[in-house]
C-alpha cells in the first residue's frame, strides 16, 4: 500500500511539474511589423474575373492616432491552464482549454468551426477548421512559442483558403500592462 501512495504521489508531482513548466502567454502583445513575414501563395484557378471597368480608388488611410497615444495592442491574451482567451484588435478569436479536445461552434448560422488547442513540448498549438455544407472553406494552423525571457512571442501561422495559402511568421513584444 505505501509503494502504491509513493507511485502516485511520484506522478501526480511530475504531472504539476509538466504543467508549470509550460509558458503562460498571458499579456498584452504588440505586433514588431519589421520582424513579422507574410507569404500569399494563391491557388491555381482562384484569380477573379477582370472586368473592363477601372476598379475604384482605394479608401484613404486612417487618421493618425493623437500624440501620445499607445497604440492598441495587437493581442491581448487571458492564459491560465488550461483556459486560454485571445483577443485579437478587440475581437475575441480564440476562448477553449488547451486540452486537444475538439470544440464544434455553429458561425454565421451556417458554418460549423472546428477548434482545439494543444500542448507540443513548450510549443502552444492552435488549430481552427471552418466547414460550409461539408466542404472545408478555411484551416488553420498556429505554432506559439516564447523567448526565453518572455518578452517576444513568435507565432508560426499557416493558413489555407479556397483562394490561397498564406504562411505567416510573426513576432509579438510584450507590453507593459498600462493599468499597473
Amino acid at each position: 500500500m505505501l509503494k502504491g501512495l509513493l507511485c502516485c504521489f511520484v506522478l501526480a508531482s511530475s504531472l504539476m511539474a509538466s504543467q508549470s513548466s509550460r509558458p503562460n502567454f498571458s499579456g498584452l502583445w504588440q505586433e514588431n511589423k519589421s520582424k513579422t513575414t507574410k507569404k500569399i501563395t494563391p491557388k491555381a484557378n482562384t484569380a477573379p474575373a477582370r472586368s473592363a471597368e477601372k476598379p475604384p480608388p482605394p479608401p484613404p488611410p486612417p487618421p493618425p492616432p493623437p500624440s501620445g497615444a499607445r497604440p492598441q495592442p495587437t493581442e491581448i491574451i487571458e492564459h491560465r491552464e488550461p483556459q486560454l482567451k485571445i483577443t485579437n484588435r478587440g475581437t475575441l478569436r480564440f476562448d477553449l482549454a488547451i486540452d486537444g479536445k475538439e470544440r464544434r461552434d455553429v458561425i454565421f448560422g451556417e458554418m460549423i468551426q472546428k477548434t482545439k488547442a494543444y500542448w507540443q513540448g513548450n510549443k502552444l498549438v492552435l488549430e481552427l477548421r471552418t466547414e460550409r455544407a461539408g466542404k472545408v472553406v478555411m484551416e488553420i494552423r498556429e505554432v506559439r512559442t516564447l523567448s526565453d525571457d518572455g518578452k517576444t512571442q513568435f507565432v508560426e501561422q499557416k493558413i489555407s483558403n479556397l483562394e490561397a495559402e498564406t504562411e505567416i511568421h510573426l513576432v509579438l513584444m510584450k507590453q507593459n500592462n498600462p493599468g499597473k
